[in-house]
């Protein structure tokens, strides 16, 4: 039998006591349903999970404690070890402690950061995903994904550093950055299942005015060429700028068939997925742009990355998101 630490011993015993499948346990603790059946037998043939002759000191926690600590960490998965220890009275050092979580499934990892929702929002979502899971496939090769994006003249992600302990703030190893002449470019585009469409510069503040412009001027004249006068949906976020009056007066004058989009759904939106690949091509090799015309240049760049292929490749993913937000009732999904 593989070897299993104390945690795992304590919680196979615990679930078979509550009478929960041995699948069911080999899933939860991610090991082998074989692994689980040979610790059953032990436990019916010696009462318990047998540790091997020698096996070293005693522990200096009890398995209640041990499982108590555990099940914090798992109900506030935001605590500190250092917290989690004071207010579970945990009894050994925070090292034993530390050593407590790393022996279960648990591990610390950078937190996913994503926009927080309502019980309305999510709502709104799980409605829309019912509305259009099953529509077909095609209906989302006409549908043009809009948005804008504003692109730094500085990389938001943390930078990693090999250094030697005590050496933080040696100058060697510090990342190092201006505070002043930092400057950004704001940006609109479209894409659809054809490939990216256009990538303008937006150099005033996008208020309803500019927007209503914007859409005559640029999305207008560049969409029906591709798919002619009728014959595409228009997809945009449901913020103020996009739902002023002036902008709806607009759209349904000209007949344009706009999707109904739920509130602070990101996630639903492909052309997030390109503005991600288009920043990570930006700041690859630490790039940093002396002024405005050198980012936007390098934007222009990015966008000419995007491929036909991969706008088919995101497009086709739109039942499976949908999918996910239903199955997710209405939270964020991996997309």
């Amino acid at each position: 039998m593989p070897s299993l630490n104390e945690v795992q011993k304590q919680t196979i015993a615990q679930r078979l006591r509550d009478g929960v499948s041995i699948r069911t346990i080999a899933t939860e603790l991610h090991i082998s349903k074989n692994t689980v059946l040979l610790a059953k037998k032990k436990i019916n043939e010696y009462g318990r999970i047998i540790r091997q002759a020698g096996s070293g000191r005693p522990k200096k926690t009890t398995a209640d404690e041990n499982i108590q600590f555990a099940n914090f960490i798992r109900e506030y998965p935001f605590e500190t070890v250092v917290n989690a220890r004071q207010q579970t009275n945990f009894p050994a050092s925070l090292k034993t402690a530390r050593k407590r979580v790393h022996e279960t499934e648990l591990r610390n990892r950078a937190a996913a950061n994503k926009i927080f929702l309502t019980e309305q929002n999510k709502a709104n979502r799980v409605l829309f995903a019912q509305e259009f899971v099953n529509k077909p496939a095609d209906m989302w090769n006409n549908v043009i994904f809009s948005d804008e994006k504003t692109f730094k003249s500085y990389s938001n992600g943390r930078r990693r550093v090999y250094r030697p302990p005590g050496t933080r703030y040696d100058e060697r190893y510090c990342n190092k950055y201006k505070q002043s002449g930092r400057f950004s470019v704001n940006v609109w585009g479209w894409v659809s299942s054809r490939g990216r469409g256009i990538c303008a510069i937006v150099e005033e503040r996008l208020n309803a005015n500019v927007y209503r412009r914007l859409l005559e001027e640029l999305m207008l004249p560049s969409v029906i060429p591709v798919f002619g006068e009728r014959n595409f949906i228009f997809q945009q976020d449901n913020c103020p700028v996009y739902n002023a009056r002036l902008v709806s007066r607009y759209l349904e004058a000209r007949g344009v068939n706009v999707l109904p989009w739920p509130s602070r759904s990101a996630d639903l939106n492909v052309i997030e997925n390109v503005w991600g690949e288009m920043q990570k091509y930006i700041y690859q090799n630490d790039f940093r742009p002396r002024n405005p015309l050198e980012l936007q240049e390098k934007i222009v760049e990015a966008w000419e990355t995007v491929t036909p292929g991969y706008m088919r490749q995101l497009v086709a993913s739109m039942p499976r998101r949908l999918q996910n937000v239903i199955d997710a009732n209405g939270a964020m999904t991996k997309y």
